[in-house]
């Protein structure tokens, strides 16, 4: 069974890239373009996702804030707080190293497959 993986960014061009993409090495996709369009995809039953790419400024809203309910109320889920400028540490939300990762942008698809594999398979290891 794919990974089911939520990508969050207002760059409308970059989530449909990066969804593209990830289909098509196997995932399966779902975008959101605002804080808001996810904080209800998450809120609601269907929101079982293995992993997340989020960006950290998504228009007047902080990709921090949603990624801190995002671990909150889905205990499974790997993320990817993405942003192009660097964030201090005290910017990045409280979670376990295995459950949050950063990723500096600009990237190459490749990098966010890495990323996505390496979280995925990250506190698995004995």
């Amino acid at each position: 069974m794919s990974q089911r993986v939520l990508v969050v960014d207002d760059e409308e061009d970059l989530a449909r890239a990066l969804s593209l993409y990830l289909e098509r090495v196997g995932y399966h996709v779902y975008v959101c373009h605002s804080a808001c369009a996810a904080r209800l995809l998450v809120a609601s039953s269907c929101a079982n996702f293995d992993l997340a790419l989020v960006d950290h400024q998504l228009g007047p809203d902080s990709g921090s804030t949603l990624v801190a309910l995002m671990l909150a109320s889905m205990p499974d889920v790997r993320i990817a707080l993405m942003s192009g400028l660097p964030l201090e540490p005290e910017e990045l939300p409280q979670a376990e190293p295995h459950r949050l990762v950063f990723l500096q942008k600009p990237f190459r698809p490749a990098d966010v497959a890495t990323c996505l594999k390496n979280l995925a398979n990250a506190g698995r290891r004995s």
